[in-house]
């Protein structure tokens, strides 16, 4: 009896941590999938079952050797020009760096955890557009960028003062150890009380809660955010701005419940990893692997043969089924996600660059796709294990993007990319293949080397080499060129030009001391003109970063891209039947370089001569109409006389959007009804006057 009522209370407990995230919805990519539904009947409780804490002993018998029979997937298509190459292929010496940093076992991210978020993702960003029905999804991203990188100041301002505190502690301790007396005592316990309530007054200053900052912290949602941050003010401006007149709209009051919900969230999530506990790689290729999440590859289209052959328009589903019920209800329904074939195979190679390597401690290899049926217990340890990262990798970036993207494509503007045209040019003019991306993920990476933002758990099994805030400033100490296209965030932005003009300074600093470093920097960011009336509010926001860096004393030159003359890559490509995307707004081309970069440019005339200017126009180019038009033709087909017939393709939008469009539709009739209607009565009280 002890130990059944000692397992019921853990269960309430358990219960009870997880209560404010249980109903998560299913995600189904860019279309509903067709076994299953869109709501799921299971909560994260139950969930609970699938994935162990306790990793099984490794097995050295279960090891996968390389399939002789793969021939190399070739993501570059000759049918269309406007395929272009996904990922450049990995160099000499992004190789050397991944190999070093793959070791035989290794923490995997939790599933349930990720579910958890987008979950929680999606309901802050429903919560501040349903308030605010002018926003729309980019606001609430810049938002959740800017807080982060905030949050991040404040926790290193929270270690500065714990350290100054336990220093100064620790001279008092030494102080009263040669005074013995009650007196000295008592002072000393007064003093460690003043200094605890000191740190936690600065903790309740930092966060809307009021608690305590956590260690582990989460890496999308913020969870320090406060009213009077200068990113939650920008959102606060924009609600101002966009609200129409008379409105009792409050943005106080909106922004102090969005940073009370993203603290709340975020303490959840870290209570609910806490509880589950880590993933270790190696519990896939132990003998009981049972415990653990076995992710299914489906194949969208008519057969699986026409999907390899034709990657641009083939999809895939990734399946992670729950355990069935054992209490003679309906089965619980499984979570989908979608990814485009070619970015599919695309993350496949990269994940060889990284674990299929000579020095690796124990080599992954993953067949093609096409070769997998659908039952994950046939698949491979190195294929399930990349199977659960590709799985985590597709949420927490549409978490990032708030949470909607997988299911009606809102989101993932923050996440654009430009032309591999524009990265050839650079590379051209440098005579280098080993540029690095500054701001990139495995997404939407087109060089073997990058900086990403969720390098440390999981975007580091795909190449990544770190954060770009993060590395250290001897990191370019060999100088070289590498290009910067940032989420269009101002607060990001800002920081980026701090360090970038940190890193220059100290490439002038080897210079002085001999040793030459040619440092560039190419930077790409919305440009913003000197009048603030001739610009919206993002890009008055965005005026700081901008004016650094035409004042900087690095600027070697600076380009404009006229509106609708240039174009980038969609943020959620992995999920669009199309890539291509118009610019709406100018762009502006910036070339930061130190001393010695600007010396051998006046005898080189890379960046700044006419060619480099030409080329890169051209490369910016936008492709959408072109891209459209591509489709409209591959829409008819040639009768046997010759002719040519349209064929009625199934709609390529999403039915949610759809759904979504009649419903603002509805609403708009509604209003106008009412306003109709009220004006018909006032006409009617005038002539009764």
């Amino acid at each position: 009896m002890g130990k059944k009522t000692r397992a019921s209370k853990q269960k309430k407990n358990l219960n009870k941590t997880v209560e404010p995230i249980t109903s998560v919805c299913n995600l189904s990519g860019l279309q509903d999938h067709n076994a299953y539904g869109n709501e799921l009947d299971d909560c994260l409780a139950l969930m609970d079952q699938s994935i162990q804490a306790t990793p099984a002993p490794p097995s050295t018998n279960d090891s996968l050797n390389k399939d002789n029979s793969e021939t190399s997937t070739n993501i570059e298509s000759s049918n269309c020009p406007l395929q272009q190459r996904l990922w450049k292929g990995p160099t000499p010496t992004s190789s050397q760096h991944a190999s070093k940093s793959a070791p035989g076992n290794f923490i995997l991210p939790n599933i349930q955890v990720e579910l958890a978020r987008h979950k929680q993702m999606g309901d802050l960003s429903k919560f501040i557009l349903a308030r605010c029905k002018h926003l729309r999804m980019p606001s609430f991203e810049r938002w959740i960028i800017d807080s982060k990188m905030e949050e991040a100041t404040k926790r290193r301002l929270v270690k500065e003062q714990a350290e100054i505190l336990s220093t100064q502690e620790a001279h008092q301790e030494s102080a009263s150890a040669r005074r013995k007396s009650s007196r000295d005592e008592k002072w000393q316990k007064r003093m460690k009380r003043k200094r605890r309530d000191l740190q936690s007054s600065l903790e309740k200053h930092l966060t809307s809660s009021g608690l305590r900052v956590q260690t582990n912290y989460d890496p999308v949602i913020p969870s320090m955010a406060d009213v009077e941050d200068d990113a939650t003010e920008r959102l606060m401006r924009e609600i101002k701005l966009g609200a129409e007149d008379g409105s009792k709209l409050n943005a106080k009051d909106v922004c102090e419940e969005l940073c009370k919900q993203a603290c709340e969230y975020s303490r959840n999530l870290q209570n609910l990893s806490t509880h589950l506990g880590d993933v270790q790689s190696d519990q896939y290729f132990g003998k009981s692997s049972g415990g653990v999440v076995r992710i299914s590859l489906e194949v969208n289209g008519p057969d699986e043969g026409a999907a390899s052959q034709n990657g641009d328009s083939a999809s895939y589903s990734l399946v992670y089924s729950r355990k069935s019920k054992t209490d003679g209800e309906k089965k619980a329904k499984p979570f989908v996600v979608k990814i485009n074939a070619n970015h599919y195979e695309k993350l496949r190679e990269m994940f060889h660059a990284v674990h299929d390597t000579t020095t690796s401690t124990r080599p992954l290899r993953v067949p093609p796709a096409n070769t997998l049926g659908k039952n994950p217990m046939r698949y491979s340890p190195a294929t399930n294990v990349f199977h659960h990262l590709i799985f985590c990798l597709l949420l927490r970036y549409a978490s990032l993007s708030g949470g909607q993207q997988m299911l009606d494509l809102r989101g993932g503007g923050m996440q654009g990319a430009i032309h591999s045209e524009v990265f050839d040019c650079i590379a051209k003019q440098d005579g280098s293949q080993d540029i690095m991306e500054c701001f990139a993920s495995p997404l939407n990476v087109y060089n073997s080397r990058y900086f990403s933002i969720f390098h440390k758990d999981l975007d580091w099994h795909f190449g990544s080499c770190g954060n770009f805030f993060s590395v250290p400033l001897g990191f370019f100490r060999n100088g070289g060129v590498h290009e910067a296209n940032p989420p269009f965030s101002p607060g990001l932005m800002l920081h980026m030009v701090e360090k970038m003009e940190e890193h220059l300074n100290y490439a002038d600093s080897l210079s002085m001391k001999g040793n030459e470093c040619a440092l560039t920097f190419v930077v790409v960011v919305p440009s913003c003109s000197s009048s603030s009336s001739d610009q919206n509010i993002v890009h008055q926001f965005s005026g700081s970063s901008f004016g650094t860096m035409l004042k900087s004393r690095f600027l070697s030159r600076h380009l404009v891209l006229n509106a609708r003359e240039h174009g980038y890559i969609e943020g959620s490509q992995h999920l669009r039947p199309t890539r291509f995307k118009e610019s709406q707004y100018n762009t502006s081309i910036f070339i930061l370089q130190s001393t010695d970069a600007k010396e051998q440019e006046l005898e080189s005339k890379r960046f700044t001569g006419c060619e480099f200017e030409h080329d890169v126009r051209q490369a910016f180019a936008s492709r959408h109409q072109l891209e459209l038009a591509h489709r409209k033709k591959d829409e008819t087909v040639e009768e046997p006389d010759g002719g040519n017939v349209k064929i009625s393709l199934p709609p390529k939008e999403n039915t949610n959007i759809t759904k979504r469009k009649i419903e603002d539709m509805n609403e708009r009739n509604e209003k106008s009804k009412e306003a109709k209607s009220v004006r018909t009565q006032r006409r009617k009280g005038t002539k009764m006057s």
